[in-house]
Formats: structure tokens, C-alpha cells, sequence
């Protein structure tokens, strides 16, 4: 009954510790280089950048359809409204669920991925590219030097000239 808690914290420790012991470590490397970098080299990239804008459309299209593809249904039901929201299905108020004005399945995937694409716009836009990468490069930089995060590069820079 007089199990400390470190003890879990130790056992963690020790079978990390004896995982990557240094006569361990060669094998595992070896493997993860052979699994990374087939035959010793890196591998052919399969990725080519689209030649014209039909290419450019239909590779957003793909991108929009593989996003739509990882969201749940009940997600997709949500932020982008199906076919049981809009026709009030949940709640038993449709009236023209039985009607041939209906919106078929097909029609409603379409229009979701007509939006997913629209959302996708918004990363090819050049401004919004500039902001984000100097974004990511400020979180990297306050990350590694974070007395960049308590003042301004223009505070910094006359800090330094004096």
C-alpha cells in the first residue's frame, strides 16, 4: 500500500532511459533512415505545381474534397448546413422535404465543396501568405528568444544602438 508517486514517474524514466540507451540507438536510426529514405536516397517528389489555371482548380478541388473527407458528417452538418438543417429535418418542420425542389445529396457534397474552395482562396491570397509567414517566423523567434515577446524590434534595435 505504500506506493509512492514518483513511482510511476521513475518506472517512466527508467524505460525511457533504457529505450534510448546508446547501444539501442544505431538500429533505431538505421531503421527510421530506412523507412524515411528508401535505398539511401530521398525519394522522388510526386508533387508538381499546376500549368494553368483548369490544373490550379482542379487541385483545389482535390484539396477541398480531402478536407471534406477528414471532417466528420455531424461537422459538415454544422458549419456548413446540410440538407437536415437547412430543411429543418431535425426538427420535423420540413416543408418541402417531399417536394422535387428538394437538394439532393450530390447538390448539397457540391456546395460544400463550392465553400471548403472558397475557404482555400483565402491561402492563395499573396497578403495573407505575407502575414502568416511572418507569423509563424515571430512564434519561432519569441519561441527561441522570448525577450522579443516583452518589447517591439524598435525598442530592441535603439536598446542596442544606444
Amino acid at each position: 500500500m505504500g506506493i509512492s508517486i514518483s513511482f510511476p514517474g521513475s518506472l517512466l524514466s527508467h524505460h525511457i532511459q533504457s529505450l534510448f540507451d546508446s547501444s539501442h540507438l544505431p538500429p533505431i536510426l538505421r531503421s527510421l533512415r530506412g523507412a524515411l529514405f528508401p535505398n539511401n536516397s530521398p525519394g522522388t517528389s510526386t508533387l508538381v505545381a499546376p500549368q494553368s489555371e483548369r490544373e490550379l482548380l482542379a487541385l483545389r478541388r482535390r484539396a477541398a474534397s480531402a478536407i471534406s473527407d477528414l471532417l466528420p458528417a455531424s461537422v459538415t452538418r454544422v458549419y456548413f448546413g446540410r440538407r437536415h438543417w437547412r430543411l429543418g429535418g431535425l426538427f420535423g418542420l420540413g416543408d418541402d422535404a417531399g417536394s422535387p425542389s428538394a437538394v439532393t445529396d450530390e447538390e448539397d457534397d457540391e456546395r460544400i465543396l463550392d465553400e471548403l474552395e472558397s475557404l482555400l482562396d483565402v491561402v492563395g491570397d499573396e497578403y495573407c501568405n505575407k502575414h502568416l509567414m511572418y507569423s509563424a517566423l515571430e512564434l519561432v523567434l519569441v519561441r527561441l528568444m522570448p525577450e522579443l515577446s516583452d518589447k517591439g524590434v524598435v525598442e530592441l534595435r535603439q536598446d542596442r544602438l544606444g
